[in-house]
């Protein structure tokens, strides 16, 4: 491991690409998560059960817990921040924020985690798509499937399947 890193340090030194030590991270990915001491130059890296990459915050269970989380508590503030404003808002308006502001952070990298949370928290994320799809339509009555026929998308979870086969059909394809 810590050859790989020292080969690693070298390209980026040889490439010209600043490596900054104090941002680097080391993490365990498992149950069995060794104490091992990675060293990047002359210094430590800091252990860490978590760490943000890419907008998405990977955990040493690889159970993405912490970032539907964060993802659902982002969608939510910005849905009251939508919410403020209804009444000034018409729905076609109402639509292109809900796919611009809320289902671009829904679908953001959800391939890569979307099969590794538990169901609760796919729950969660369900849940606060439902919320801004009444907000959208100001429907409180409709059930969610009918509120996905108003806007004519499959749910989040068939959404994700689809991208999987995609992705598989383009791999298996090159």
């Amino acid at each position: 491991m810590q050859a790989d890193l020292q080969s690693a340090s070298e390209w980026f030194q040889s490439n010209g690409i600043g490596l900054y030590v104090d941002k680097c991270l080391s993490i365990w990915v498992g149950s069995n998560s060794e104490d091992l001491p990675l060293q990047l130059g002359n210094r430590n890296l800091q252990l860490s059960s978590s760490m943000k990459l890419l907008g998405i915050t990977i955990d040493n269970a690889l159970n993405f817990h912490g970032h539907v989380s964060e993802l659902v508590c982002k969608v939510s503030i910005q849905l009251q921040v939508l919410k403020r404003h209804k009444c000034l808002i018409p729905t076609g308006a109402k639509k292109c924020l809900y796919e611009a502001l809320i289902l671009s952070h829904l679908n953001y990298c959800s391939i890569i985690w979307n099969h590794c949370t538990a169901k609760r928290m796919l729950i969660k994320w369900r849940k606060i798509n439902e919320r801004c799809l009444r907000f959208v339509f100001n429907d409180f009555h409709s059930t969610y499937d009918e509120l996905l026929d108003y806007i004519n998308q499959p749910c989040l979870q068939d959404r994700r399947m689809h991208d999987m086969l995609a992705l598989t059909l383009y791999l298996s394809s090159t």
